[in-house]
């Protein structure tokens, strides 16, 4: 399915607006699913 965003194209997008994210905060649920957890620092 082309509508769906991957997870690296999540995780970019995330990191263009200021949000940082690490390899263990990701969660692949099988077989369409997956979690991703971003934290924007503090200013």
């Amino acid at each position: 399915m082309e509508i769906c965003p991957r997870p690296e194209q999540c995780i970019e997008w995330g990191n263009t607006a200021g949000f940082r994210f690490k390899e263990q905060n990701r969660f692949d649920l099988p077989p369409y699913h997956y979690g991703l957890l971003l934290r924007k620092p503090f200013t």
